[in-house]
């Protein structure tokens, strides 16, 4: 509920502030791993492909996801 309430803060903040962010959540018990990105610019890409090798992968989350619910 925390990360959902997290991802959500961070959409309305980068409507309202016009910024690209990328958020990384990783359950330390799991190693689940939870991005969020509203990256218009591109600016943290490099980060999304370090990701990629991660098990289990990624579960991710853009702002598109958020402006259609």
């Amino acid at each position: 509920r925390r990360k959902t309430s997290l991802m959500k803060k961070s959409f309305k903040y980068s409507k309202m502030c016009g910024a690209d962010i990328y958020l990384g959540i990783c359950i330390r018990d799991t190693g689940q791993v939870y991005i969020f990105s509203a990256d218009a610019s591109g600016f943290w890409a490099f980060v999304g492909s370090k990701l990629n090798c991660y098990y289990p992968p990624p579960s991710q989350v853009t702002d598109r996801d958020f402006s259609n619910s």
